[in-house]
């Protein structure tokens, strides 16, 4: 993690040299006040009209870079927060669709926000400010050794133990941190995870469940911040006590040696304050290493994300250009293909082949293999036996960027993202002109919607202003701008009101492209129009013809479709 410093050389430069000059100017702090308290017992002869202004340049000083190490210690961090976020974005984003199926979306958002928060504020801008207080430290050492050495060491002597308890509770404070994340972490997915299904929750009246699932995983948080802020002020409290030891044992001795006419009296409060740039200091120093620990295991767990092996980039360079043949036939060939996953197999012995510019229906119970099938075809899955040829090669052969660019894909659930009619069509890409939006969703159904409402409205997928069809639809149209030249659409109308599905198949039905439908539900006048219906039960393919075919309608009976 500490490559993000050394990314910009001269950022960390310019931070660590204004944290160590803001540093010395403070420890200057303790030389004003023996100038001054000298001045009073007369120890030198300075006229106030001479000290007055030196003392206020001093505090210009020292209040400009105080500020300038402080925004510092603070921008960098934030900088480097965003990078962060940027490579973990872009990391996500080389993962193919399925990897999303496969974790909660929470962990990702509690990544992105919670832990990359406590990495920048307890990892990186702790590191700066050590750097500040250890250059603090090291120069108050330095002052205090110019005006006696062996007062110095007796501070030093007393120091110990306030220097030597922060690792004793290394891992105690470590292990509050990290459960206290991992409670943030697992109250996040839960809450995010209530939430949107808050709907079905109200409809059951299973709002007391929820709540008591809620309230657990709030209460774990509750616990874990209670122990994370009892191990540290106990630890805070303890160093205190012993950083009080070294400040008043500093003035006893310093006091001791005035007596003895050793050093006077300015040179006492000089001293004291550079004694106190030892205590402060060092109880920052504990506190903040109960932080460090935390925030650097923390970083650990980020960093060993970004290690992780993905599914490479969307795009390889030698397959920009690659776009499928309207001519080739097949388009899709499965040969042989199975997929089985630990002892079940969910996929078997899958022979078929769809044309480019053929419609078809895949038919089948849930659970009979249909997703799956569309997930191997688009190469989300690779077959554990048997090949899915594009265009007569193997589908391994293609960068995922190549395969999404030629096949557009409508998933069950329509996203509806937060913004405006336009940017959901155009999925913010703002090359599109405004008569092609318009255009896309005209064909996709929604020209009397359009003009009700134009492309500027806000929505988003709670919005009320699109019903379960409308949105449907509108996906369609952003399928309809970027115009792939093959489609798949996964149980498209699911959850549609059935005349409001059969307008929908029908609509596709016109479309020039040719396309694969995933259905469970039986619409005679669709399965009377495509060119082939594929029947899946348990993984395989029961029969495939059209509507007409003894084979097809038998498969279809015995599914209770028809």
């Amino acid at each position: 993690m500490t490559k993000y410093f050394w990314r910009y050389p001269w950022r960390l430069a310019f931070t660590v040299v204004a944290n160590i000059t803001a540093a010395g100017v403070l420890v200057a702090y303790s030389y004003v006040l023996q100038l001054i308290t000298d001045i009073a017992t007369g120890a030198i002869q300075l006229s106030f009209a001479l000290a007055v202004p030196a003392v206020i340049v001093y505090l210009i000083v020292q209040a400009l870079t105080d500020s300038t190490a402080e925004y510092l210690n603070e921008s960098v961090p934030a900088r480097i927060g965003q990078e962060l976020r940027g490579e973990l974005f872009t990391h996500y984003n080389q993962f193919r669709p399925l990897h999303f199926y496969q974790k909660q979306v929470g962990q990702y958002v509690a990544q992105l926000t919670k832990q990359v928060d406590v990495v920048t504020q307890s990892y990186f801008h702790v590191i700066l400010r050590v750097v500040y207080l250890v250059s603090l430290l090291i120069l108050a050492v330095l002052g205090t050794f110019l005006i006696d050495p062996v007062i110095t060491v007796g501070v030093a002597l007393l120091s110990l133990p306030a220097v030597i308890f922060p690792f004793l509770v290394k891992k105690w404070l470590e292990s509050a941190k990290t459960d206290l994340v991992i409670a943030i972490e697992n109250y996040t997915s839960k809450v995010a995870d209530i939430l949107a299904g808050f709907t079905t929750i109200q409809y059951a009246l299973s709002v007391p469940q929820f709540k008591r699932k809620h309230e657990r995983a709030s209460k774990q948080v509750l616990l874990k911040t209670v122990r994370d802020q009892r191990i540290q002020k106990i630890t805070s409290g303890v160093s205190d006590f012993l950083g009080d030891v070294m400040y008043l044992g500093a003035w006893l001795m310093g006091a001791y040696f005035v007596r003895r006419g050793e050093i006077t009296l300015g040179q006492l409060v000089a001293f004291s304050q550079l004694a106190s740039l030892f205590n402060w200091p060092m109880a920052m120093l504990t506190e903040m290493l109960a932080e460090f620990y935390g925030g650097r295991k923390q970083a650990r767990e980020l960093a060993m994300i970004l290690k992780t092996t993905t599914d490479g980039p969307l795009f390889l360079p030698e397959q920009t250009n690659f776009s499928i043949s309207l001519n080739n036939d097949p388009l899709i060939e499965f040969q042989n293909v199975s997929y089985q996953v630990d002892d079940k197999q969910i996929l078997q012995s899958i022979d078929l082949q769809f044309a480019a510019d053929k419609k078809y229906l895949v038919v089948g119970a849930s659970g009979s293999g249909k997703t799956t099938l569309i997930r191997t075809l688009l190469g989300d899955l690779a077959p554990t036996a048997g090949t899915v040829k594009l265009q007569g090669k193997p589908m391994i052969e293609f960068d995922r960027g190549a395969v999404y660019s030629n096949f557009g894909v409508m998933t069950q659930k329509p996203d509806i993202f937060q913004g405006t009619v336009r940017e959901n069509v155009t999925l913010f890409d703002q090359s599109f002109s405004a008569d092609a939006v318009k255009k896309a969703i005209y064909r996709a159904g929604l020209g009397s919607w359009l003009i009700q409402h134009g492309l500027d409205t806000q929505i988003s997928a709670e919005s009320p202003l699109l019903s379960g069809g409308e949105k449907q639809r509108l996906v369609l149209a952003r399928l309809f701008l970027h115009d792939p030249p093959f489609m798949i659409f996964d149980e498209l109308t699911t959850g549609l009101d059935p005349q409001i599905a059969a307008k929908l198949q029908m609509d596709l039905l016109s479309m020039r492209q040719g396309f694969i439908l995933i259905t469970h539900q039986y619409n005679a006048a669709t399965f009377a129009q495509v060119d082939e219906i594929i029947v899946l039960q348990e993984g395989q393919v029961m029969a495939r013809g059209n509507a007409g075919d003894v084979e097809v309608s038998e498969a279809l009976t015995d599914l209770q479709l028809i």
